[in-house]
């Protein structure tokens, strides 16, 4: 769980790119370069609930109950994993909706998912980055099941920069079982060694997907 939540030492430790992560403190006494940009992000959050882009002339709290990432240009993408104790297989990306105002939600609330995407969608390199931090986030914290990262697609780098690494059931493995027929919790149940429910699928939230025409229409549009 601790490499799960502190992902910038994991990448870090194995040359990989990595957006910097500053406590309040650590802000306060830097001196970033002023093409530097920030994102406030609470600890206590989820959906990206109470996320904000910090200003130059803001004045930073003097608690700890946030901590500050490097802003990155890019497309958000999410990419949903099942791993099994032995090898990690990449179910498929999704571009995520990210604060869309037809949704009602905040700056950088989670709005719906559209996928899967494909190479007409995204370059081979992004794809086998994905793969490739997949792999290492799985083997590193011994995941077992479904498992999910967002990441920022920075195309004029061709970089895929991780944001966070989501160790459960995510959002938007709705959109691959709706779209593919895959049962992707059948696969979750096998990873866990559980073989008499591999043909389980994600009913209660499909049907709940399904009634909210918003993001219905985000996974049907590409099948």
């Amino acid at each position: 769980v601790q490499t799960c939540a502190l992902p910038i030492y994991l990448l870090q430790s194995n040359g990989r790119p990595v957006l910097r992560v500053r406590s309040t403190e650590q802000l306060l006494n830097d001196s970033p370069s002023s093409a530097s940009r920030w994102i406030k992000k609470p600890f206590a959050s989820a959906g990206g609930r109470g996320i904000e882009i910090v200003l130059p002339s803001a004045v930073l709290p003097c608690n700890s109950d946030c901590f500050y990432q490097e802003f990155a240009e890019g497309t958000p993408i999410s990419g949903v994993f099942v791993a099994d104790g032995k090898k990690c297989i990449c179910c498929g990306l999704s571009r995520q909706l990210i604060g869309e105002p037809s949704a009602g939600a905040p700056p950088f609330g989670y709005s719906g998912s559209i996928g899967p995407l494909d190479s007409t969608d995204l370059p081979a390199t992004c794809f086998e980055q994905v793969a490739a931090l997949g792999e290492l986030i799985a083997s590193a914290a011994q995941l077992r099941g479904l498992f999910g990262i967002d990441f920022i697609w920075d195309d004029e780098r061709q970089i895929a920069w991780l944001i966070e690494i989501n160790p459960r059931y995510t959002a938007s493995v709705e959109v691959f079982e709706l779209a593919t027929g895959d049962t992707l919790l059948g696969r979750h149940c096998r990873a866990a060694g559980d073989s008499e429910r591999t043909n389980e699928r994600s009913e209660e939230h499909t049907s709940e997907l399904q009634s909210h025409s918003f993001i219905s229409y985000a996974v049907f549009c590409l099948k």
